[in-house]
């Protein structure tokens, strides 16, 4: 049975996929990172309230032997300032991509993104993630 991981499980897509892993027979336990707790209750999920999406050096734990981790955290071009938009689009993407490294070296990592995204903010994120050796899956 799997392990996945997913941060920003409450939007539109990570909502879906959410969904998807707690009715998978494949899944067998769904980490998931939020803001604030959501109230959904099931037997192979644990939701957690992440304080920083930047540090998760207080829940590293949560990512031991993971198997997949999705990242799913997103904000439109506008919605904030360029540096809040870099910080969500990249910095948070890649210190998730570095927590789920340490906890198992050999997960994959999925960062969706939509298809009107940033395709540079993207690139950055895939270039700061490499030298991380992940089996690497980017969805637009």
């Amino acid at each position: 049975m799997k392990k996945i991981v997913i941060a920003g499980a409450s939007g539109m897509v990570g909502s879906i996929l959410l969904q998807e892993c707690l009715e998978s027979e494949k899944i067998g336990e769904v980490i998931s990172l939020v803001r604030r707790k959501s109230g959904l209750q099931h037997s192979k999920l644990k939701e957690v309230v992440i304080e920083d999406f930047n540090d998760y050096s207080s829940n590293q734990d949560l990512f031991k032997d993971a198997d997949v981790g999705h990242f799913c955290i997103g904000v439109y071009t506008g919605q904030v300032n360029d540096d809040q938009f870099k910080s969500i689009t990249v910095d948070y993407a890649v210190s998730f991509a570095k927590a789920l490294n340490q906890g198992n070296s050999k997960a994959t990592i999925c960062l969706l993104s939509g298809a009107g995204a940033d395709r540079k903010e993207k690139s950055r994120t895939k270039n700061r993630t490499n030298k991380l050796y992940f089996q690497f899956f980017l969805k637009i």
